[in-house]
């Protein structure tokens, strides 16, 4: 077995007093997915299998019931290569060690989704048929315009949602964390790097989105480098925790 560890971690500047708390991002988002791909290593194809078998393990139930503990063992088996350990399957199946937390995580993930894009739909219906002549047509340019508009909010109020938990899963694999504790940890984290992670989001969905026009299969071999990298700057955010241990 491999016992060096693939993936050296540089220096980030502080930007909390403690010591568990949230640092800045010092790397640029085309670096993150270069160290993603590189920490991967010898694996990156067998990464690449977990990933699939995860997502589609996970849409197979509704609500994103079993789709928290599929990332959060998605990112047991990136903690492993990081720490110098090779993966399996079977570690995709440890994120069920953190069921219920991951599930807690998933359902308030989904719910501010709900609050967020249910308004914003009843005001496109609201729109549309305010704008139906007495024939029950619609105005063509009113409907094209009121679409574009719906659409930009759509994605804007998506981002929003699941902008603040982009470090919750990683979260609750490295650190353990309960649900809520990850929760709010993550969007302190996410706040105080907003820039960075907003540009990597969108550059990983910009990237995800011209993939998916060359017949979708692109997107797999995507897929794998983009959660290494998300676990990459997690752990900018969060450093790995070190406890001084003495012999007594």
């Amino acid at each position: 077995m491999n016992t060096n560890n693939p993936y050296a971690i540089p220096q980030s500047n502080y930007s909390s007093n403690s010591p568990d708390g949230p640092r800045r991002i010092s790397i640029g988002t085309f670096e993150a997915f270069r160290r993603g791909y590189q920490l991967l290593g010898d694996q990156y194809w067998l990464f690449m299998g977990v990933c699939l078998v995860g997502i589609i393990i996970g849409s197979l139930v509704p609500m994103g019931i079993i789709m928290g503990p599929m990332i959060v063992g998605i990112f047991f088996c990136v903690i492993d290569r990081e720490q110098g350990r090779r993966f399996d399957f079977n570690t995709l199946f440890r994120g069920f060690d953190r069921f219920a937390d991951s599930l807690i995580a998933m359902i308030i993930m989904v719910i501010t989704s709900f609050v967020l894009l249910i308004p914003i739909v009843i005001l496109f219906m609201v729109v549309l048929f305010s704008t139906m002549d007495k024939n029950g047509q619609p105005n063509g340019g009113v409907v094209l315009g009121s679409f574009l508009v719906y659409f930009f909010m759509i994605f804007a109020a998506s981002l929003a949602a699941h902008l603040p938990f982009s470090l919750c899963f990683q979260l609750i694999a490295d650190r353990k964390l309960p649900a809520m504790d990850a929760v709010k940890l993550s969007f302190r984290g996410v706040w105080h790097n907003l820039g960075p992670i907003l540009l990597f989001s969108l550059t990983g969905g910009a990237i995800s989105f011209c993939l998916a026009l060359m017949c979708y299969v692109p997107v797999f071999f995507f897929m794998p480098i983009w959660f290494s990298a998300a676990f990459v700057m997690y752990r900018e955010v969060f450093p790995e925790v070190v406890v001084d241990a003495q012999i007594k």
